[in-house]
């Protein structure tokens, strides 16, 4: 009898525990499964967010840096002309009263030394003709750069003449 009433009970027990397990499994599961799908997708955006927030802010960062670097940059090379620009300026004085074929000796006395002018490590000075030829270069003097392009495939000469026609002085890409 008493194990008749235990039997009784224990399956009560385990069709209780069937029940709410199943209710568990029905209902709670997939409402935390929701839940932590919802959490994860937020999680998900937020850090998206920064991380757009973090790359434009060093988008920025790298912006304004080239900026003042391109900045920097030409105040170097406008204080490095100033140098061949005193050649010029000296070897012009020189050449006050002398015959035609005096001045050509100090025009040509500026371009050699010019030519020889370096800075950087790796980077000279060269001068050109309004025709694209250079008349000052440490290797490739007479040369014409009419079409001569660098490695981007622009051209090197003329867009300098053209700068240099039009306003005295300048920059370009």
């Amino acid at each position: 009898m008493h194990s008749q009433i235990f039997k009784k009970a224990l399956y009560g027990s385990l069709a209780l525990i069937a029940v709410y397990l199943t209710i568990i499994f029905v209902f709670i599961v997939p409402d935390i499964e929701r839940s932590t799908i919802t959490l994860e997708e937020r999680i998900g955006e937020t850090q998206l967010q920064k991380t757009v927030e973090i790359v434009k802010s060093a988008s920025l960062e790298m912006q304004t840096y080239s900026k003042i670097a391109l900045e920097e940059h030409k105040k170097s090379l406008i204080r490095l002309t100033s140098i061949a620009k005193q050649i010029i300026e000296q070897k012009e004085k020189e050449s006050r009263g002398l015959t035609v074929e005096g001045i050509k000796q100090k025009q040509k006395e500026a371009l050699d030394l010019i030519s020889k002018l370096s800075y950087n490590n790796d980077d000279y000075f060269y001068v050109s003709n309004y025709d694209n030829v250079l008349i000052a270069h440490p290797y490739l003097r007479g040369e014409d750069f009419t079409n001569i392009k660098d490695i981007d495939g622009n051209l090197i000469v003329p867009p300098l003449v053209e700068v240099a026609r039009k306003n005295g002085k300048g920059f370009t890409n």
